[in-house]
């Protein structure tokens, strides 16, 4: 046991080394770094989104609001209000199922020489399937605030490791110096899904919209051989948000409620080596909704990831996972963080029961009617709502901060970890849970749920109006381009 403690440690250590250029000379070495920094996977805490369950509560909090309250468009309310017991629990399954689906994709794969193609990564009893990196919009700001446009994709770019903190447990995985991006095996970066594996919602198109450069450029980033895990810069969440809700827009009415599951295997990468298992996918169709419906939970589980601070610094360190276990806790009101295990299986129920304590029905109003980007009497599209909430979101901040000048904004000095409210109140301490402590770091906590609950409730209003307008193919393919 000792050994094994001796070794996590040697991992963290390496962890937060990042990098090893100076050694790049010699390959013997590289491979035992590699090694090593495996060890990241099982010392490190797993990185997600938030926990599972609030993303199903967002949107279970959200068809609950557009129950309870008058939805803006009338066509929203036949999606909902005027639906019967049956429909709405149907409608209700298919979109938080399909929610909480959009984390678990094995949509991306990875490669690591010493284990071979994998999903993921395994850390303890969690997995973090590569699919999140497509799950942010990187805010990235000059010094007067001006917003620094993407370099690779239209107006901003999505995840890379070069602008994370290169610290956590999954940024290290992607800087193993064998570790590659295998596109010719991920659907959503044009390649083709291998044979053993089904894909939930595999029609939607690859995330290749908006990429600035080139086709050849597009293939050297994700689909050569020679590729570096490192170089990849990601498509932003708006993309695949838009994708899927146009991939909706596009789909004939379904004529019958059916509901299928199969088996399907992730492959992941852990301290141990890879492992390989089974997990039960859901899709559903529901009479007199698109039939395609279900890939609007992607759509509603980025929107939810966008309320969420992180998701716009581009990294997966900074209390990352601990904010969202946070969360989860205060979700269902438990001092404990929720068993996950049923979710990474797909042998859930939902709704989950007794996690409703975060929703406050009276705030996601406010939030309708303050932000310009929830209006739906401005004609916004889908992508620039989303780009908006997420230089909202911006505006809280993760790092660290300098504990010889306690009162400065929050710096890369690696001292104590900090966060800086959209107030401009700093608080630090010597872990992440210390921060967590504030009345006022809660009260964030509590606004970012209710924005992810807001944000789901612009996304199924925009839906049913484009669909049920009757022109819903043509609005797909206005509704996102402004």
């Amino acid at each position: 046991m000792q050994g094994l403690l001796a070794s996590k440690n040697l991992a963290r250590a390496i962890c937060c080394v990042g990098t090893v250029s100076g050694l790049r000379n010699s390959h013997l070495i590289l491979r035992i770094l590699g090694i090593l920094k495996l060890g990241c996977l099982i010392a490190g805490p797993s990185a997600q989104a938030y926990q599972l369950i609030s993303h199903e509560q967002m949107a279970h909090s959200a068809l609950i609001h557009l129950k309870n309250y008058q939805p803006y468009f009338q066509e929203t309310a036949k999606w909902v209000r005027d639906a019967t017991p049956d429909q709405f629990r149907a409608l209700r399954a298919v979109l938080l199922r399909s929610s909480i689906e959009a984390d678990l994709r094995p949509d991306l794969w990875g490669e690591n020489i010493l284990l071979g193609p994998a999903n993921g990564g395994h850390s303890g009893s969690a997995s973090v399937l590569f699919t999140s990196v497509f799950h942010f919009i990187v805010i990235r700001e000059n010094p007067d605030g001006t917003v620094i446009p993407g370099e690779f994709w239209k107006h901003h770019d999505g995840y890379s490791w070069r602008h994370s903190s290169q610290t956590g447990a999954f940024d290290s995985l992607l800087s193993l110096p064998t570790s590659r991006i295998r596109g010719d095996l991920s659907h959503s970066l044009g390649g083709t899904t291998p044979a053993h594996v089904r894909l939930p919602f595999a029609d939607i198109p690859a995330y290749k919209k908006n990429f600035r450069l080139s086709d050849s450029a597009f293939r050297r980033m994700f689909h050569s051989s020679s590729n570096r895990a490192i170089d990849a810069v990601f498509p932003p969440a708006d993309v695949p948000a838009e994708l899927a809700f146009n991939h909706v827009m596009r789909s004939p009415r379904a004529t019958r409620t059916t509901y299928e599951q199969w088996w399907s295997p992730i492959a992941v990468m852990s301290y141990g080596g890879k492992k390989t298992t089974p997990r039960r996918f859901t899709e559903m169709e529901v009479e007199g909704y698109p039939s395609k419906l279900g890939a609007l939970g992607l759509t509603l589980h980025l929107a939810q990831d966008l309320a969420m601070p992180h998701h716009t610094i581009g990294t997966l360190d900074f209390c990352h996972h601990e904010l969202e276990e946070e969360m989860e806790k205060r979700v269902c009101g438990s001092q404990k963080t929720p068993d996950q295990s049923p979710f990474f299986k797909g042998t859930y129920e939902v709704p989950t029961k007794n996690c409703q304590h975060l929703y406050d029905p009276d705030l996601v109003a406010r939030m309708l009617k303050t932000y310009d980007f929830f209006r739906l009497d401005q004609p916004y599209g889908l992508s620039a709502r989303l780009r908006a909430l997420a230089r909202t979101t911006h505006q809280w901040r993760f790092g660290t901060v300098n504990p010889d000048a306690p009162n400065a904004s929050i710096d890369q000095a690696l001292d104590f970890v900090a966060t800086q409210l959209p107030n401009g109140q700093v608080y630090s301490g010597n872990r992440c849970r210390d921060l967590f402590k504030h009345r006022a770091v809660q009260e964030q906590i509590r606004t970012q749920f209710n924005l992810g609950v807001a944000a789901s409730i612009m996304v199924i209003e925009l839906a049913a109006r484009n669909y049920e307008n009757g022109t819903g193919k043509q609005r797909a393919l206005r509704s996102t381009n402004h």
